[in-house]
């Protein structure tokens, strides 16, 4: 893992890594898996829209509430055990 760079600006993703900038300076953080995590906010319209279309319906991840990237995942593999 790397350091953590908190105040930075995502230039690019490239095949070499993530080019970004930070304190004014360009740097290449090099990786070959990148999982983009942002401030999001629960869509219980977008939900209630489509309950009652089908025969059943599984909230998993920020759709139930916004969390981490871990939980989104326990989450869905909660509901995949449920089906």
């Amino acid at each position: 893992l790397h350091d953590a760079l908190p105040i930075c600006s995502v230039k690019s993703i490239e095949p070499d890594g993530v080019h970004v900038e930070t304190e004014g300076r360009e740097l290449v953080v090099e990786a070959d898996t990148v999982a983009l995590a942002t401030g999001m906010r629960s869509r219980s319209d977008v939900v209630d829209a489509l309950s009652g279309l089908v025969r059943f319906t599984w909230v998993v991840g920020d759709g139930r509430r916004p969390g981490t990237v871990m939980s989104a995942i326990h989450s869905g593999f909660q509901a995949a055990m449920d089906i």
